[in-house]
């Protein structure tokens, strides 16, 4: 018997996550710079630069750009950048040569102790996702509806095309001002922030992204009774991704994150600071179908051989956009001096389990916090400290057994108190997205031979073991599954449960 196939185009893909890159290493104080008394702030971001898929094998290559914010040795404020590259290489075993590859990176930590007057040793940890896809023909089995003794069992798939999977960088030129409430700015010490995407609107071969960078400013102002001073700002950016390939009904996923950040007072008017970044967007189109696919064969008449083909692919939601204000506690710990007045305070999260269960999400995680503060004794000192937290938010969740994964950063932190005793308020700013893996074993060729001894024709009675279906057994007897009496549902059968089974 000739068995019809069928050829489908379908996006092979694959999510990785949890994985880590250790970036380590001394930054150096430039030349000319007053020597490190001690550190008190360090941030950074990382651009992912390059990337090589082969064999199995991708390497990724990028730099890490860090900000240090430190007082010097004749007490005053100081910062510098720095940068350091990284490499690592990860088995992809599942990913074809001609897959294309998005990777994008977020320090999860870094951690910086002072080696010397000039150089500072780093230890920090980025966090990277990698996402690889590319379309493959599959050549299916196509059953004939007209064969009474051919039984098929099929499973219903909605699967995904890739239109387009591109990496792109969107800049940002912008001036803010500083508050008139506020000393006027007398050098810029550092800078920090983050890249939130908000919005992402499909059209006719075109996707348009929008969303906000979120910025903080530390300055050393003209005030000489109050020298250190923080400020926060937000901007939007946004940016068009042009394919003739996307479609109106296409879905369009879209991440960003920010790659590097630098500020400068302008020449024109001191109270303008000059602004400027550069942030990734990371962009995925698909197109759905409808389809089904055979999963299993067997034929009442003839024994059966089966080959199959796997079909791989993974379905993202759009992203839904959250925020929540925590409030918590903090103590200084014996090891630090106590403080006299917060300088000022920046938090770092980190979401260690979410599950979503009847339209609210449950999220565990701790704050980074760093606290810097002036002393009884008139110094200055910065502490880090870990808090954990668990909270809850509504949210509808979108893909059923899906995975969350989360881009988290707090939009600003207000941290109030003197002594050991510290209250925090802090709003926690989320992007969660849902991950389901989608893996189908399709029979892709069968062939029958004859049956190596004739079948029992009649009624035949037979008591299930508690672990096989209706179809199991239907296809161990070569029997038609509707004909088995007393087997309901499709599930496993109870153990025991009596069975009859027309054999014809």
């Amino acid at each position: 018997m000739d068995l019809n196939s069928k050829t489908i185009t379908a996006e092979h893909s694959q999510w990785t996550r949890d994985l880590q890159v250790l970036v380590e290493g001394s930054l150096s104080l430039p030349e000319g710079m007053t020597p490190i008394q001690s550190l008190l702030e360090v941030s950074g971001t990382n651009e992912i630069t390059e990337t090589t898929l082969e064999n199995g094998k991708l390497s990724l290559s990028g730099v890490a750009y860090f900000k240090i914010l430190y007082l010097d040795a004749e007490g005053g404020f100081s910062g510098f950048d720095a940068e350091s590259e990284f490499s690592r290489t990860i088995e992809l075993p599942d990913a074809p040569d001609e897959a294309q590859v998005l990777a994008w990176g977020t320090f999860s930590d870094i951690s910086a102790e002072q080696s010397d007057p000039s150089h500072i040793a780093i230890h920090s940890v980025i966090d990277v996702d990698i996402y690889h896809g590319a379309n493959a023909q599959y050549s299916l089995l196509d059953i004939p509806a007209d064969d009474p003794g051919l039984h098929a069992k099929q499973q219903a798939c909605r699967l995904a095309t890739l239109s387009c999977v591109r990496a792109a960088k969107t800049y940002v030129q912008a001036q803010v001002r500083v508050p008139q409430s506020m000393p006027a700015v007398k050098r810029i010490l550092s800078e920090r922030g983050y890249a939130m995407l908000r919005k992402v609107t499909v059209e006719e071969g075109r996707a348009a992204a929008e969303g906000e960078l979120r910025i903080f400013l530390i300055y050393e102002s003209m005030d000489k009774n109050a020298p250190l001073q923080t400020f926060e700002e937000t901007l939007p950016f946004g940016d068009v991704l042009h394919d003739d390939a996307l479609r109106a009904d296409s879905q369009v996923f879209c991440l960003a994150n920010l790659e590097t950040l630098a500020s400068e007072i302008d020449a024109q008017d001191g109270d303008l600071i000059n602004i400027s970044a550069a942030i990734g967007l990371h962009w995925i189109g698909r197109a759905f179908s409808e389809t089904s696919v055979v999963t299993d064969l067997f034929d009442e008449r003839h024994e059966t051989q089966l080959s199959h083909t796997a079909l791989c692919g993974c379905l993202l939601s759009e992203g839904t956009c959250l925020k929540k204000i925590l409030r918590l506690s903090a103590e200084i710990p014996a090891g630090s001096p106590e403080v006299s007045r917060i300088l000022f305070s920046s938090a770092y999260p980190s979401i260690l389990s979410a599950h979503a269960e009847g339209g609210v999400l449950h999220l565990e995680g701790a704050i980074h916090l760093l606290l810097c503060y002036t002393t009884a004794q008139a110094g200055i000192h910065s502490t880090a400290l870990l808090l954990p937290f668990e909270t809850e938010l509504s949210y509808p969740q979108a893909l059923d057994g899906a995975a969350l994964f989360f881009q988290s950063f707090c939009e600003y932190t207000l941290a109030e108190g003197s002594g050991r005793e510290i209250e925090l308020k802090c709003c926690l700013d989320l992007c969660a997205w849902e991950c389901a893996s989608q893996e189908v074993s399709a029979v892709s060729a069968a062939s029958l031979s004859p049956l190596a001894e004739p079948k029992p024709c009649g009624i035949l009675v037979y008591y299930p073991d508690g672990t096989e279906s209706r179809w199991d057994i239907a296809k161990k007897f070569k029997v038609d599954p509707a004909e088995i009496a007393h087997a309901e549902g499709d599930g496993p059968l109870p153990r025991g449960k009596k069975l009859l089974l027309l054999s014809r």
